[in-house]
Parts: structure tokens; C-alpha cells; sequence
């Protein structure tokens, strides 16, 4: 075997320090190191893991969330009444024309195509959205039948 350096044997050599470097810290996590990290494994691991919860102020609700003790549980608010000051989320109408489909799992009676929630709803999105509810025997034929769509423009 010769010394001389080619182009084959530079890149040869190249893709091997390559591979090598792109695996050492694969390498090292089979390894028993010095220190040993701990994950979300433990309650204080966990805690500093997530973020701390904090409770929307968007509208108040008529029944406050209640901490439960040690345990860390908590309730939801509860609400008796929609709220009269409605929090906006977009200004206008949301859509620019164009035809959509959306494929839902339902398990209850399919309501009628045409039905006026769905005329509702097109008119306040400003699109043409087809509904295809489908139970859970059928969603994935239904799903796979609705991938032709045609795209529009969302502001």
C-alpha cells in the first residue's frame, strides 16, 4: 500500500474523521463517565423540567381553578355563562376565498352536508370548508379520499 495522497484517499480519509467525530458522543453515552446526569426522572428533576403553570387572565371565570395540597393537583375554572367581553383574535374575516376539506373522526350521527352551522361557519371564515365527519372504522378511507384540495391565501 502506497503513502501517495490522492483525491481517493483524501476523501476516503476525509468521510472516516468525519464519521468518527459525528459518532464520538454516541460513543461516550455508552461509556460509565465520571457523572452521571439525571432527567425528569425524580419529582425535583421533573419540577425543574417543566414550566411553571400560570393561569390565563383573558376572561375571569365565574368558578376560580382550586389548588389541591401536597399533591401539586389543581381544578380548571368553570364557567356558568359565555363571557360578554370577548377576547378578538383576528380582525375581520380569515380567509381569502378558496375551497378546503376537513376530514374529522366522529362518533355520533353525521350531520347533513349543507346543514346551516356549516353555512355559518364558511361565511365567518370566508372560505368554502367541506366537513367529511367519518367514524373511527372509516377515518383513515375518508381521510386518504379527501387529500385533493384546492389552496387559498389566509391573511
Amino acid at each position: 500500500m502506497s503513502s501517495q495522497l490522492n483525491r481517493r484517499t483524501f476523501i476516503g480519509t476525509a468521510a472516516s474523521v468525519a464519521g468518527a467525530a459525528a459518532m464520538a458522543p454516541l460513543l461516550s453515552a455508552c461509556g460509565g463517565g465520571t457523572q452521571q446526569k439525571t432527567g425528569a426522572n425524580t419529582k425535583s428533576g421533573l419540577k425543574a423540567a417543566l414550566p411553571a403553570h400560570v393561569p390565563s387572565t383573558a376572561v375571569k371565570p365565574d368558578i376560580p381553578s382550586v389548588s389541591g395540597g401536597g399533591n401539586g393537583a389543581a381544578t380548571d375554572p368553570g364557567f356558568l355563562r359565555y363571557p360578554t367581553d370577548q377576547v378578538a383574535t383576528v380582525s375581520g374575516v380569515p380567509g381569502k376565498g378558496g375551497s378546503y376539506t376537513a376530514v374529522t373522526p366522529l362518533w355520533g350521527t353525521v350531520p347533513p352536508a349543507g346543514n346551516s352551522f356549516y353555512q355559518a361557519m364558511n361565511k365567518a371564515l370566508g372560505v368554502d370548508l367541506t366537513v367529511k365527519p367519518a367514524d373511527g372504522n372509516t377515518y383513515n378511507t375518508t381521510r386518504a379520499a379527501a387529500r385533493t384540495r384546492t389552496t387559498s391565501t389566509f391573511r
